[in-house]
């Protein structure tokens, strides 16, 4: 492909530069300055795909230095969501596809003369950590809030967003049974269609001390199962890290104690589960 001058993307460009990705978004801009063409083969156009990185130096970097420069350069764009992915047609080898920083603004916000000078910014910081071969596209995308009960919004703009990860409906937060202290990791919240009930979905050895036994709560006096989340050991530890960030350790085992139990209230709300509101899967 041949290089050429930074140029808007025409209407041809912007609807099916994308092809074959199911959310159909539309480009709105990208660093690269190859000139773009619709790819076909036996007469039907080759869709793009998307692929996990996998062994690549933004791996190293990313959730440490870069995306926090990424962030800053960005400034007021009105984005909504960051990630890095592999892009690439249909035919191609998936380790070879491009490793692309993708941008996602709501549709309509915003300009190619706003987002390209952006996304260039943003290849600039890639650069300054030589990440070398990794292009910056931004694109429209409309985001919908995951179901899931009334903790933390994830904000990627807090400076704290570390601290507060643990305690909102991201995937992959650590949960446990309020009386074991094994812990395992939420996989997802389900909203009822009908109701205002909320189901998470997790392994079986998350929750229940038996391998085989089933269980279900039928609200008939049985004792129900509490779960929390963060985890036990996952919340002693984001405890730890924040005495180590402030400079202040506990004093004592009960100042600890009190520590927690202030820091968990103001910080999280303790979700109570019933096994019959939570899918278990093994």
């Amino acid at each position: 492909m041949s290089l050429t001058t930074p140029y808007p993307p025409g209407e041809e460009e912007q609807t099916f530069y994308y092809f074959g990705l199911l959310s159909r978004p539309k480009l709105v801009a990208r660093s690269s300055s190859f000139k773009w063409q619709r790819q076909f083969g036996d007469q039907h156009e080759i869709r793009k795909v998307l692929k996990n990185v996998g062994n690549h130096p933004i791996m190293d970097q990313y959730n440490d230095n870069v995306i926090d420069d990424i962030i800053h350069v960005l400034g007021d764009l009105p984005w909504n969501a960051i990630d890095v992915l592999r892009i690439g047609y249909d035919f191609e080898d998936p380790t070879k596809y491009p490793v692309i920083l993708w941008v996602s603004v709501q549709p309509g916000s915003t300009t190619w003369d706003k987002c390209y000078p952006c996304a260039i910014k943003c290849t600039a910081v890639l650069r300054k950590y030589d990440i070398l071969d990794v292009e910056c596209e931004i694109k429209e995308a409309e985001l919908f809030d995951l179901a899931g009960p009334k903790l933390l919004k994830l904000q990627l703009q807090d400076f704290c967003r570390e601290d507060r990860l643990p305690f909102t409906r991201t995937l992959g937060q650590s949960i446990s049974r309020s009386n074991l202290e094994r812990e395992g990791s939420m996989g997802l919240y389900l909203k009822q269609s009908n109701g205002n009930r909320y189901f998470g979905l997790t392994c079986r050895h998350c929750v229940l001390d038996t391998d085989d036994e089933p269980y279900s709560y039928r609200q008939n006096g049985q004792r129900r199962l509490t779960i929390i989340q963060p985890g036990h050991h996952a919340f002693k530890k984001r405890i730890e890290r924040c005495n180590r960030v402030s400079g202040f350790g506990p004093v004592n085992r009960r100042t600890e104690r009190a520590e927690q139990r202030k820091f968990r209230r103001l910080m999280i709300q303790k979700i109570s589960l019933t096994v019959s509101a939570t899918r278990i899967i093994e």
